[in-house]
């Protein structure tokens, strides 16, 4: 007995998504940029069965983002993109730590800069270092702060934002109990003045990213509100110094200083006034 002929899809669909396990549309690292999608393309048979294809048509090795952004992408579309799709940016160890030489993530972020202002939807992704803690009195000085800083001067160009998310992506067999050390890495990010409505989440390894509880939030406004009070001292303490070194100012030689003696100028003498005859005195003369 002969086997049926098997029969051919009827339809089909085709669509594009995320891959899975990607946290956005298109990600930023020190490494490159990559679109996070494939086209999927589902097969429909006659009897309702399904067979969804994937087809990895963006991969990095073929498929150039920045160029298809920029110069493919028609003009009136490219909005539309922007502002449906979701960028992160993956802020790795070795852009926290300054000792650490190389391409940075903001160097590659440079290369999205003329479409900065059309993008709408971002995760700042930062992948917190194993082992690293940086305490208070370290804040100002470290390296991630210096970055971070950096990173929001950048930021301030995404002048279209709609949405944003702050993820802190911790490390494996870190303790997730006690956040409040993690503090350093978002209050850069107060100095984002153009866009004051993003969020903070916390990723725990091998999971999905989730809001910061109301206590790390409240812990790490406080934080920033003494630095603050910390930094008006600082300049108040400086103003001081400037008014006191103005008025105990030591006033040095001239190079050229005034000669002790003046030379004197000759004036012309005035001519005696000889009195008038009415004038003169009568001497002997008796009173009346």
């Amino acid at each position: 007995m002969a086997s049926p002929t098997a029969q051919a899809p009827t339809s089909s669909t085709t669509r594009i998504i995320r891959k899975p396990g990607a946290n956005a549309d298109v990600s930023i690292t020190s490494a490159g940029i990559e679109r996070n999608e494939i086209r999927e393309v589902t097969m429909v048979w006659p009897d309702g069965s399904t067979l969804p294809v994937p087809k990895d048509i963006f991969n990095p090795a073929k498929y150039d983002i920045v160029g298809h952004l920029l110069r493919i992408m028609d003009t009136t579309t490219r909005p539309d993109f922007l502002s449906k799709k979701w960028f992160e940016i993956v802020v790795e160890e070795s852009s926290l730590n300054s000792s650490v030489s190389g391409v940075r993530v903001l160097d590659k972020l440079s290369l999205l800069s003329p479409i900065f202002h059309q993008i709408q939807k971002l995760i700042v992704r930062i992948v917190i270092p194993a082992g690293v803690v940086i305490q208070k009195t370290e804040y100002k000085t470290s390296s991630a702060r210096t970055f971070l800083l950096e990173l929001v001067r950048e930021l301030r160009a995404f002048d279209s934002l709609k949405q944003m998310y702050v993820v802190l992506e911790l490390p494996e067999g870190s303790d997730n109990t006690d956040k409040r050390h993690l503090a350093a890495y978002v209050l850069p990010f107060y100095h984002l003045d153009t866009f004051t409505h993003w969020k903070l989440q916390h990723q725990e390894f091998g999971q999905y990213p989730c809001f910061a509880s109301n206590a790390c939030i409240r812990h790490i406004d406080k934080t920033y509100e003494e630095f603050v009070q910390e930094e008006r001292k600082e300049l108040e303490k400086e103003k001081r110094q400037k008014v006191e070194d103005n008025n105990h100012m030591i006033i040095r030689p001239s190079a050229n200083p005034i000669p002790l003696e003046f030379p004197r100028k000759i004036f012309k003498q005035p001519e005696t006034i000889k009195p008038s005859d009415t004038h003169k005195s009568t001497k002997g003369s008796t009173s009346r």
